[in-house]
């Protein structure tokens, strides 16, 4: 026997073993490795997806419920408050709460420029919470009819403080400027949204539209954690008033 050949032979195997595992394993745990940063990566992406959820429908609901027009305008047209059917879907098990806004087009007007806004017109029944959710200052609620909350996008566009007055114009009654007091500032992280949205009472802005008090511009619908919106959308349209 070839004494030295067969020793070197061993000693190659073993060090072609030893390679092979230390491979084997590098390769392991650089497979575990990228399946947590991908599980980590869809976590993320599912939180980041999940909070925006919670903050479109802190600011605008999950169902909108509105009068059926070939006018794409974002002026609203109006549809008569219906209390019974208000009480029947806020009893719906998958329902959290039910509340009315008027929605209407404005310029708003401060120290340095001006912005087109839409004015979306709240009332007691969007609670302080789903306000207070977005708030960085000031109150989640409207003490006067022409008080209003903005954006911190807009109070920096419009170099606008806390309790300062600004300018708003409804393009509606452009020769009719109303003198609006900043009680509070929001900001969702959206930008689409922060940059045209305030907050006005709903009562002063039908009145600013010459609607009845009985009159809005259209419901918002809050479904608990869990509901199925499609399944949800489908039965709500079945049973809307035959007169809306």
């Amino acid at each position: 026997m070839n004494f030295p050949l067969f020793v070197a032979r061993r000693i190659r195997n073993t060090q072609e073993t030893s390679f092979s595992k230390t491979v084997t394993w590098v390769g392991v745990g650089t497979i575990s490795l990228g399946i947590s940063i991908i599980l980590i990566a869809f976590s993320i992406l599912f939180g980041f997806k999940s909070a925006i959820q919670e903050k479109l429908t802190s600011f605008s609901g999950n169902i909108r419920v509105s009068k059926l027009s070939s006018n794409h305008s974002i002026s609203e047209s109006p549809i008569y408050k219906n209390k019974a059917w208000e009480k029947s879907v806020a009893q719906l098990p998958y329902i959290d709460h039910i509340q009315s806004h008027i929605q209407k087009p404005g310029i708003l007007v401060g120290k340095t420029g001006l912005a087109g806004i839409v004015i979306k017109g709240i009332g007691q029944d969007m609670p302080h919470a789903q306000i207070k959710n977005n708030l960085i200052k000031g109150l989640p609620y409207l003490k006067n009819s022409q008080d209003v909350i903005i954006s911190q996008i807009l109070a920096k566009q419009l170099k606008i403080s806390m309790n300062q007055s600004l300018i708003l114009y409804f393009l509606s009654q452009p020769e009719r400027p109303r003198k609006v007091k900043v009680t509070g500032i929001y900001e969702t992280g959206l930008d689409e949204l922060d940059k045209i949205f305030i907050l006005a009472d709903r009562d002063w802005v039908g009145k600013m539209n010459g609607w009845s008090t009985d009159s809005l511009g259209s419901y918002e619908i809050i479904l608990k954690k869990g509901a199925d919106l499609n399944q949800s959308a489908y039965y709500l349209e079945k049973d809307l008033p035959t007169e809306w």
